[in-house]
């Protein structure tokens, strides 16, 4: 199922088809990849960096995870973890948030989210994208999208043993605090 945004900017739904999204006047970007079963590792991966994320907010930003993010008229994603800049209230008016870093989850949906998600984060003009690459416990990270392209002009990947900058200042972030650890 994905949504796109019409002129009067209301949500309508409807079910993919390769020929749907030929006809679509400008991108379109699935809430759910095509095959991504979500599993309980990716579950409650998005719900630990939300913990971790939470800790580390100024009042100045919030969290958006799972919910719906429009990016332009045509075009709404529904990442994992968004990190608005603004209050809750300040966005009650606006038509688009102001996405300070978007965070993918990844397994079965890292190509998407390494190419067609990518391109729509950086063409909205989103700073900061992470792809939280479960298949070998890395950070894909990509910053600074190009004015006149969609596509980031720094990338990056990190390991467990490596630290983020954190996009809303403070502390560095361990790689190695958003991946979880199983127990016996």
């Amino acid at each position: 199922m994905g949504f796109v945004r019409d002129m009067g900017y209301q949500l309508s739904s409807f079910q993919y088809s390769p020929a749907a999204e030929r006809t679509l006047d400008g991108p379109w970007c699935a809430d759910q990849q095509v095959g991504e079963t979500e599993s309980n590792l990716h579950r409650l991966t998005i719900a630990n960096i939300n913990r971790l994320l939470v800790r580390m907010l100024p009042p100045s930003f919030y969290l958006q995870p799972r919910s719906s993010l429009p990016l332009d008229n045509y075009t709404v994603t529904v990442p994992d973890i968004a990190v608005m800049a603004g209050t809750m209230e300040e966005h009650l008016g606006r038509k688009f948030g102001e996405a300070t870093l978007v965070i993918e989850v990844a397994f079965e949906s890292l190509h998407h989210d390494r190419t067609t998600k990518r391109d729509l984060y950086a063409k909205a003009g989103i700073p900061e994208y992470w792809i939280v690459n479960l298949r070998n416990a890395s950070i894909e990270l990509h910053r600074k999208p190009h004015p006149n392209a969609p596509r980031y002009t720094q990338e990056e990947i990190l390991r467990r043993g490596d630290a983020l900058s954190s996009p809303f200042g403070g502390a560095n972030i361990p790689v190695s605090q958003l991946f979880l650890e199983s127990r016996p």
